[in-house]
């Protein structure tokens, strides 16, 4: 069932409470995917309403929050953040405090909240959007990633064809019929930028939880390059971060899967002639003692950041150069779509029916390597 806000709606919040508990007493609530009443820490909030939406224009004390509950939003942008309705006439909150949200819609674009959590039942995590923590790392096993409902996608299965490459495409579809599979017990690092951070490694850890990796860490930085991957740090006034070299000596990978290059097509830096080079650098501290490594992107850039895009190919195209075709994998065609994206034009909600055939297309070229 999928409700649609109307001025009713926001007139008598009620009606919209009422629904959910005839959903829950016909049994039709737990069909709906995360439907719960979830715990979220409130990031924004708008007393005086229309700021955070404006078609509609949200009501007062409107908030937008992260959802904790089960790490769901654990590394999304604060772009990308659901914003919330107040159900009811309830008192203003601030940021940082824990609301109880519940989803009005399957895809879960939208909904409300329903009251203040105490602080006794507040989690530990840390806001991935402070500061501190932006120049930080982003790193976790599986206990920070989601359970993402899988959305098959017939079109792309297996992977779809890789660089026009019928042939390889067979090989694919053979490593998979036949149940081979190259990540079983293995250690993997995914290193990369936001989409690393986000919802494509959020998505890539559950497919190889499914393919029993021992291990998936995933260190995302948001706005990351691969300059700064190198150098450790984005801007020459933050604090120094472990590079690649340094994670490969800390956890030993056996597979590494790199997510980069959107940052520098934007940014222009795929235009300098050290761009291959620095580019050369980052692979080869990235084969060094692992058994295999992937270079997953850059995603295409659509909307109000498409005008990036000629940068973002030039990185793909002079990224390819260094990897190989064998393990280079080019996602444009793959994502170049506005469906699940956020208002940036370079991010992904989790409801984007991108995320899945990016991340089965990067477990499948691991399978032919």
């Amino acid at each position: 069932m999928t409700f649609r806000r109307t001025e009713e709606d926001l007139l008598h919040p009620e009606r919209v409470l009422f629904r959910l508990l005839q959903e829950y007493s016909n049994g039709s609530l737990h069909n709906r995917p995360n439907s719960s009443f979830l715990r979220a820490r409130v990031e924004d909030v708008d007393h005086e309403g229309g700021r955070l939406e404006s078609e509609p224009p949200n009501p007062p004390n409107s908030v937008r929050a992260r959802i904790y509950t089960s790490g769901m939003d654990f590394n999304l942008p604060a772009q990308a953040l659901t914003i919330f309705y107040p159900l009811g006439n309830l008192r203003p909150v601030m940021v940082g405090e824990h609301v109880i949200v519940t989803f009005e819609d399957v895809n879960q674009t939208s909904g409300y909240w329903m009251g203040v959590l105490p602080q006794r039942y507040d989690v530990n995590y840390t806001n991935p959007d402070d500061s501190q923590q932006r120049q930080g790392d982003t790193s976790h096993s599986f206990e920070g990633d989601s359970v993402q409902q899988r959305q098959p996608n017939p079109v792309l299965q297996y992977g779809g064809i890789i660089d026009g490459n019928t042939e390889e495409q067979d090989r694919i579809v053979n490593v998979v019929e036949t149940g081979s599979d190259h990540w079983a017990g293995k250690n993997v690092l995914g290193i990369g930028d936001s989409q690393m951070e986000g919802q494509f490694g959020i998505t890539l850890g559950n497919l190889l939880r499914d393919h029993n990796v021992s291990n998936f860490i995933r260190v995302g930085r948001h706005g990351w390059s691969v300059y700064a991957w190198l150098n450790g740090r984005l801007h020459s006034e933050d604090e120094l971060q472990p590079t690649l070299q340094q994670l490969m000596q800390q956890y030993n990978p056996d597979i590494v899967i790199i997510s980069l290059g959107g940052n520098d097509g934007s940014a222009g830096l795929s235009r300098r002639a050290d761009f291959e080079d620095k580019v050369r650098q980052l692979w080869n501290s990235a084969i060094t003692t692992s058994s295999f490594a992937i270079w997953s992107g850059p995603p295409t850039a659509v909307g109000t950041a498409a005008s990036s895009q000629p940068g973002r190919d030039i990185a793909n195209d002079k990224i390819r150069n260094v990897v190989g075709n064998n393990n280079f994998i080019d996602v444009r065609t793959i994502t170049n779509t506005t469906q699940g994206r956020t208002s940036d034009g370079v991010h992904f909600l989790r409801s984007s029916p991108v995320l899945q055939p990016w991340a089965q297309l990067t477990i499948d070229r691991g399978n032919i390597l």
